[in-house]
């Protein structure tokens, strides 16, 4: 086995399938297997139909909704596979450039984690590489002070503005929405931070393995695309009075108890 592919669900079944479909299709030059989260305590015929719908290697019904951290590390627990490559449902492969980025992968040990080129489904390239936040830098990125001198500096520093996204380099982090772990690597660290329910579990999870002495790579020579609109951060009333946005400041929370705010 060279991969195992892990998706985690909520309520999204049918992305699931579309993803798994284009995997199947332009990964067929690797052998697979894949692992499928399901956190929306669907009933058992439900779930039944779903598993032989997608006729995975292991289809996984959580007995409630863990967050995405603790799908991802209950996935894992099935992967037999020395890579991991988690994909969000909504992800899509465009093409199979994403097989060399696992066999150059595959070749480089000291790396712990790698994230592919993301494009939106008009093909505009998404910052899915960054650098480690600051406690103010959603202030700054996220509401209008984004215009300021002090604002636009942050943006431009957490966004790497700076870096032509051309290039493979070694990042901060990358987006656990489409990333390839070493399984080696990753039950080294223990998997991700449960503590997250959502939002900051991939930056914990990039921190703690170049705590741990990985790499974190950003590859943009492999691309996956990722269409759906992604829930993020932002400072208006009507956002704040939104589940999301107390998850992301909870995490936040945690994230900066456990870092501080270098």
């Amino acid at each position: 086995m060279d991969v195992t592919i892990l998706i985690v669900e909520y309520q999204c079944m049918d992305q699931v399938s579309t993803c798994l479909a284009s995997v199947r299709k332009w990964m067929d030059a690797l052998k697979l297997e894949c692992v499928v989260v399901s956190n929306s305590e669907y009933s058992g015929s439900e779930n039944k139909k779903y598993q032989e719908e997608l006729a995975c290697e292991h289809y996984v019904a959580s007995p409630q909704n863990l967050g995405y951290a603790g799908g991802v590390n209950l996935g894992a627990k099935y992967a037999s596979a020395p890579l991991l490559f988690v994909l969000n449902p909504d992800s899509i492969l465009p093409d199979s450039s994403v097989v060399e980025m696992i066999r150059w992968f595959a070749s480089s040990p000291k790396i712990g984690a790698i994230g592919p080129q993301v494009v939106d489904e008009k093909g505009v390239v998404q910052p899915s590489s960054r650098r480690f936040p600051r406690p103010w830098t959603f202030i700054f990125v996220r509401s209008f002070l984004r215009n300021t001198k002090i604002g636009r500096t942050e943006y431009s520093r957490y966004f790497m503005l700076d870096f032509d996204r051309k290039y493979k380099r070694s990042v901060d982090w990358v987006s656990g929405g489409a990333v390839l772990l070493r399984m080696e690597a990753f039950r080294n660290i223990n998997g991700l931070d449960e503590r997250y329910f959502l939002y900051m579990e991939d930056v914990d999870l990039c921190r703690t393995l170049l705590d741990a002495g990985y790499k974190v790579f950003y590859y943009p020579e492999a691309e996956v695309v990722h269409a759906g609109q992604h829930a993020s951060i932002s400072l208006s009333i009507k956002t704040i009075q939104e589940p999301h946005f107390r998850w992301h400041i909870s995490s936040l929370w945690k994230y900066f108890r456990k870092w501080g705010v270098n």
